[in-house]
This record gives structure tokens, sequence and C-alpha cells, in this order.
């Protein structure tokens, strides 16, 4: 798991740098901030394993292994409170043996800043 969170990372940085050969390093994520998207390449490998925040096992009635069972969890717990322990803040940060990359929680982060569309 911890080796696909490390590719996942490595992915994201080649983003950022993909401009290199053209002039360096890009501030810009260019990845789009959607309740789509941030289910199917963050949240889900990250979160939803059968034991934990999947349809099956959902922890705390959390589900983030489809793009329904987000809009469900997010309805239920606020967009920015999952936010705040998957940036590993309080008492049980989340994933708990694992970081997510920061350029994903930056990616969240502006799906928040814009309203958190799709919920």
């Amino acid at each position: 798991m911890k080796l696909q969170h490390l590719l996942r990372g490595c992915g994201a940085l080649a983003l950022a740098c993909s401009g290199a050969i053209t002039g360096g390093c890009v501030d810009t994520d260019n990845r789009p901030p959607t309740l789509e998207y941030i289910t199917m390449t963050i949240l889900k490998p990250s979160c939803s394993s059968a034991n934990c925040h999947s349809s099956l096992g959902k922890i705390e009635d959390l589900a983030f292994d489809t793009v329904e069972a987000a809009r469900e969890s997010f309805n239920r717990r606020s967009p920015g409170g999952i936010l705040r322990v998957m940036q590993r803040k309080g008492d049980e940060p989340m994933p708990p043996n694992d970081i997510v990359p920061d350029a994903d929680l930056e990616l969240i982060q502006a799906w928040i800043d814009a309203g958190s569309p799709g919920l």
C-alpha cells in the first residue's frame, strides 16, 4: 500500500515538473478539483480498503470507494473536517499508516474553496 502512495506521489511530482524541459517546474496543478476526480484518484486508494471506509467496511459510516458513497459521507461529515484528519491533525490522523501527499491535500482544499461542487 505504501508503494501505491509513493507512486501516486511521484506521479504528482512528475506532473508538477512536466515543464522542466521547457523552463522549469510549474506551480500549478492541472488536475480537476471535482468530487469525481478526488474520489477516484485520492480518496478511494487512500481510504477505502475493505476494512476501512469502503461500502463494505464503512467505519464511522463513511465510505469513499464510489462517488455516490463519498457524496453521502461528505453530507454526513464536513469536507473540511475530513481534510483536517487527512492532514494528520487531531487525535486520529487518517490514513493511519500512510501520509496523503501535499499535492493531493491541496487539490482537496481547492475543491472545498470552490464550494465543494458535486455535493
